[in-house]
This record gives C-alpha cells, sequence and structure tokens, in this order.
C-alpha cells in the first residue's frame, strides 16, 4: 500500500526523481529570499531570551537574493544533471521579487544568518537522495491552477 505524502514529501520527492534529468518549465526569472530552518530557529531562541517588552516583526532570511537560474546552477555543482526551461508559467499571487531587510534583527538581536543557500542546497540534497519517490504530479497542478484561473500554464 502506498502511503499519502505530504506536499513537502512531493516536492522533494520531485526532486529526488529528478536530480538525474529534468527538463521542467519553471516561471520567468525572479529572485527569492533563502533560509535555513536552523536559522529560524536560532532567530527564535533570539529573540526568547531578549530583555526587550513587546512584539515587533523583524525579516529573517539570506542577504543574497537568489533566482531559479542560480538555485540550478548551485543544484548542477551538487551533483544534478536538470535542466531548467523557462516557459512563463506562474500562479496568481506570486511574489515575483523579494528582498530580506535584516537591519532590525541584527539591531535588535545580533542575528546573521549562517547557513549559506549553497550549504543548505547541499544539506537539503543530502536529505532528499533518502526520501522515497512518489509520482510527479506537478504538471496536473499547474493544469489545475489555470482551469481555475489560479495561474498560467503555457
Amino acid at each position: 500500500m502506498r502511503r499519502a505524502a505530504s506536499p513537502l514529501r512531493l516536492r522533494s520527492n520531485a526532486i529526488n526523481a529528478r536530480l538525474a534529468t529534468d527538463t521542467r518549465p519553471t516561471s520567468p526569472p525572479q529572485n527569492a529570499v533563502s533560509v535555513h530552518v536552523s536559522d529560524v530557529a536560532r532567530l527564535i531562541e533570539l529573540a526568547h531570551g531578549n530583555e526587550q517588552r513587546g512584539f515587533e516583526i523583524l525579516n529573517v532570511g539570506s542577504c543574497d537574493p537568489t533566482s531559479p537560474l542560480q538555485v540550478a546552477e548551485l543544484l548542477r555543482l551538487l551533483g544534478s544533471g536538470s535542466t531548467l526551461t523557462v516557459t512563463g508559467d506562474f500562479r496568481a499571487g506570486d511574489t515575483r521579487n523579494c528582498f530580506a531587510d535584516l537591519t532590525k534583527a541584527r539591531e535588535r538581536l545580533r542575528f546573521q544568518p549562517a547557513v549559506s543557500i549553497g550549504d543548505g542546497l547541499a544539506r537539503f540534497v543530502r536529505w532528499v537522495m533518502t526520501q522515497e519517490v512518489v509520482e510527479d504530479r506537478s504538471a496536473l497542478a499547474q493544469r489545475e491552477l489555470s482551469r481555475l484561473g489560479l495561474g498560467r500554464a503555457v
């Protein structure tokens, strides 16, 4: 009996299944901010131990926005033979570019990200390689988003 997979497992297993060859399309070039879970945990620890009263919103993330093409290149350097095809597909509400301003986190908590995008991806790839591969249904999902008017499949 095949067990149900969470969305994270589906995503990671899809990556695992395609580490050797990938021709799946992606959206147009964009920049995103990454953050490793250990950096998030450290920021929470710093905030918990902070003597300041009240609540404040702080950004957490790397200081280096990274495009999908840069991520693909990092994965190639980690041994992936995957290729990336930019098609113009997108989901309604997708953020095209984002940047983390860490000024308040640095000033109030002395926070500095410790895990780079390259190191985080290397850790992720090692974990993905230990996961069971499940059926890739991402193309079906994109078509369904398009049918519902929540995205566009080219």
